[in-house]
């Protein structure tokens, strides 16, 4: 709470909230094409949900690109954890491989942690 640093983000923010929407689209855009990976972990209700009187049973996520070469988010729920991967199919050659790639490398750290 003493960090001098909060005050400075403080007032840029309200500086940038004075910045016109076409800008600060344009500035984010620029910011993200620097970025080949983005990945979000969402939580989703702590409860059991409903949807017209059935239970949901599962959430499936899906991030968006937004100028990355994938999103992978990550979400939550009823003792379950499930991801969602996107691609841009531009920048992702072989999505089935980086899919292997990631089931395996999960694999590994369920078994480390066994």
């Amino acid at each position: 709470k003493q960090e001098r640093a909060i005050g400075l983000v403080s007032a840029a923010a309200g500086v940038v909230n004075l910045l016109p929407t076409s800008v600060l689209v344009r500035f984010a855009r620029q910011q993200v094409e620097s970025v080949d990976f983005t990945t979000s972990n969402l939580r989703a209700a702590p409860f059991e949900l409903y949807m017209g009187g059935a239970r949901v049973e599962g959430t499936y996520p899906l991030g968006p690109l937004a100028g990355t070469a994938f999103n992978l988010t990550m979400m939550s729920y009823a003792g379950t954890l499930n991801m969602g991967l996107h691609t841009d199919v531009g920048a992702v050659d072989d999505p089935e491989l980086l899919r292997t790639c990631l089931d395996e490398a999960f694999a590994e750290l369920i078994a480390a942690g066994a």
